[in-house]
Parts: C-alpha cells; sequence; structure tokens
C-alpha cells in the first residue's frame, strides 16, 4: 500500500489542505521574507509621504477646495491599500516562520481571508476611481467654471460620494463572497480560483479607465494650455 500524502484539498477534516513539497519551499523561502521586508518598508515610505502631503495641503492650500476634498480621499484609499498589504503580508511571514513543518496550516482558508480581500480591493479600486473622480473635477472647472467655482467644495463631495458607492459595489462584485465556493491561498492577497474570471475583468477594466483618465488629463491640459495662452 502506498504511504504517499495526498497534496491540495483533501478530505481529511484535520487537514483539509496540505501544501506540496514545492509549495512549502517557496512558502519558506527566504526570498519571499526578504520580499516582504522591502515591500514594508516601502509601505512606511508611502505613510510618511502620505502625512508629508497631508501637512503640505493644510499649510499651502494651492487647490481648489473640491480637489482638496478628492485629494484627502484618495490619501485615504492609499492608507486602507498599504495597511491591509502589509497585515497580509506580515501573516504570511508569521505562518512562513512557526508553520514551515506544518503543510496543514501553511495556506490560508479563504473564509478567513474575507476581510482582507474586501478591504484590498476597496484600496485598489479606490486608488484607480478616484483618478476619474479627479478628472471629472477638472472638466468640471475647465468647461463649467461659474458652477464649479461658486459651489465650492460641493462637486467634490458630490464625486467622493459616488466614488465611495461605486467602490463598494465593485468589491462586492469581484469578490461576492463565500457562496462561489472554499479555496486556500497561499496569502489573502490571492483571488480564489472561483474568482479568477470576476478578478481578471476587474483588473482588464481598471486598465481601460487607467488610459481614459490619462487622456482625459492630456485633453484638458491641452485646453487649459490654450486658454492661457489668450489671456496673456
Amino acid at each position: 500500500m502506498s504511504n504517499t500524502l495526498i497534496t491540495g484539498i483533501t478530505n481529511d477534516s484535520s487537514c483539509p489542505f496540505r501544501a506540496s513539497s514545492d509549495q512549502i519551499i517557496l512558502q519558506t523561502s527566504w526570498i519571499l521574507r526578504l520580499n516582504i521586508i522591502y515591500c514594508t518598508f516601502l509601505s512606511i515610505g508611502c505613510f510618511i509621504g502620505i502625512g508629508y502631503c497631508i501637512r503640505y495641503m493644510r499649510k499651502h492650500p494651492i487647490f481648489n477646495e473640491s480637489t482638496t476634498v478628492l485629494l484627502y480621499l484618495s490619501l485615504v484609499f492609499a492608507v486602507i491599500h498599504d495597511v491591509t498589504h502589509v497585515c497580509s503580508q506580515w501573516a504570511v511571514m508569521y505562518r512562513s516562520f512557526f508553520y514551515a513543518d506544518d503543510p496543514c496550516n501553511l495556506f490560508f482558508d479563504s473564509d478567513d481571508c474575507y476581510v482582507f480581500g474586501r478591504l484590498l480591493i476597496f484600496g485598489i479600486s479606490g486608488m484607480i476611481y478616484i483618478h476619474s473622480a479627479l478628472s471629472l473635477d477638472g472638466l468640471l472647472a475647465t468647461f463649467f467654471p461659474e458652477f464649479y467655482y461658486k459651489h465650492q467644495h460641493i462637486p467634490g463631495v458630490v464625486l467622493a460620494g459616488i466614488t465611495i458607492a461605486f467602490n463598494i459595489l465593485v468589491q462586492f462584485i469581484v469578490l461576492p463572497g463565500a457562496e462561489t465556493g472554499k479555496d486556500y491561498l497561499p496569502s489573502c492577497q490571492f483571488f480564489k480560483k472561483q474568482d479568477a474570471g470576476r478578478a481578471n475583468v476587474f483588473l482588464m477594466s481598471s486598465l481601460v479607465v487607467t488610459f481614459v483618465n490619462l487622456g482625459i488629463n492630456l485633453v484638458l491640459l491641452h485646453v487649459n494650455k490654450r486658454h492661457s495662452k489668450r489671456l496673456v
């Protein structure tokens, strides 16, 4: 009789998922551990930069009130993303050391990643869609200046509300919940295989939105540059 252990999802309730030898090597490698430390330092740099941005914007209010509201919201999304990213990475680091010899507990149950997954999508999509809100803010300021400057911060508040609402909707579409089935993940930053199709659509649409925002901003730059020349 063969004594070979089954890897992957098993029928054993005490070990529902057993990592393979290759997966154990990857999850306990020093390349992975050093990458986590490196990413942590990058996130710390991001937090320092966010603090500097907030301090600078408060001391030098060079932006319109509407734009300032959206810029502050963008920093909130960045903080949510980085905090979630660091926490999920260090959860991997913890298991990399303390479960290095336990293939049954090295991976994460997708149910345990529910909160991390939603927060991560919320932060990522927020940082993408806030660019769209800023682009619309620029369109209002350029083509409807009387309305825009008359209402001060209101356009920014409305756009911020729409961005948050749409962001919440998106992460529930991408990660509908436990009804799609269970999976086991090397990190809570990964999507379940059952959600892979929706995740790919989200990533591709995000890429399209980014290029559309870039195009809008280039047009706004050109229009405002021509307008400035007329005023000289």
